[in-house]
This record gives C-alpha cells, sequence and structure tokens, in this order.
C-alpha cells in the first residue's frame, strides 16, 4: 500500500486495452512500459477540484493533447461539460471538502509537470507539505501487488462520469 487517498495513473500510461487470463511480464511491460518514482502531495479539496477542472476542460474533450488520469478506486466524479463544473466530487462516498488536505499519488513524469498537467504551482504544493516519494520504483511496486493479489477481476464502476 502506497499510503495515499488516492492516485491519479496517467491514462496514456497504460499501453494495452486487455490482459489475461494469464498475464505475463511480457504482457505486464507492454501494457505498462515505464518505470519511475511515485510522489505523494499533500493538496486541499479545493485544490484537487481545482486540478480535475483543469483535466476536464474543453480541450480534453476536443480530442487535443491534454493530459488525463484514472481515478483511483473509491472516487466518483459528476463532470458537467456544458456548465464547466464539478456536480459531484467523492472519496469512498464522503464528498470531498476543499479545506482538508488529502494525499494523492502521482507518477514521477506528473509531479515533474504539475503546473502543466494538474494547473497546481510547486508553491503552493509544498506550502502545504513538502512531497514525498512513495516509491522508487513503480514497476516493482505494481509487479509486488499482482503477486500478492491474484486472480483480480475488474468491474467498470462509474468513477468518472461525464454529463452535458
Amino acid at each position: 500500500s502506497l499510503a495515499v487517498d488516492l492516485y491519479l495513473m496517467g491514462s496514456g500510461s497504460v499501453r494495452k486495452k486487455h490482459m489475461g487470463p494469464i498475464v505475463t511480464l511480457q504482457d505486464f511491460t507492454e501494457c505498462y512500459p515505464y518505470d519511475g518514482k511515485s510522489y505523494g502531495i499533500k493538496i486541499t479539496g479545493a485544490q484537487l477540484k481545482k486540478a480535475l477542472l483543469h483535466i476536464y476542460r474543453d480541450e480534453a474533450w476536443l480530442g487535443d493533447h491534454t493530459e488525463f488520469y484514472q481515478l483511483s478506486k473509491g472516487m466518483h466524479v459528476i463532470y458537467s461539460k456544458s456548465r464547466h463544473e464539478l456536480l459531484k466530487c467523492e472519496l469512498n462516498g464522503d464528498e470531498i471538502q476543499d479545506d482538508v488536505l488529502y494525499t494523492v499519488g502521482l507518477q514521477e513524469f506528473h509531479f515533474n509537470n504539475l503546473p502543466a498537467f494538474l494547473n497546481l504551482s510547486y508553491d503552493e504544493v509544498y506550502a502545504n507539505a513538502d512531497p514525498i516519494i512513495l516509491t522508487t520504483s513503480d514497476v516493482q511496486t505494481l509487479l509486488e501487488y499482482f503477486k500478492n493479489n491474484k486472480h483480480l477481476g475488474f468491474d467498470v464502476d462509474g468513477r468518472l462520469e461525464v454529463v452535458d
């Protein structure tokens, strides 16, 4: 466990649509060909919502190059494209609170590009707390997880809903 409230995985990091039912190391490497550190940052609920609104800006839906993220289990976001607002932003069934600090995990590449990718300055992130390195190898962390959690299934659980 990385001891974070949520993890934002860059969608472009996942390079295969399907794996299994038996996953080989080659399958895994083709699916996730990157390795690097994971960082933990502390951001307020208001900053998290600001980052999500940046991620879901119009360019993301128009096919322009933007960074998009897979939300970790427990997140539930409803975004209105026409109103440009979050109608719901929950973590584990509780509304994200603007003044609460949340620990968010990010891949190194995304941490190194916080202003462009999440619209968060380093000054505002460091004002909350110094970022920490959660792991020095994303690949080893994922491989360890899969080794210890066999026969994983998947469900489409509606972490992100986009409405007009």
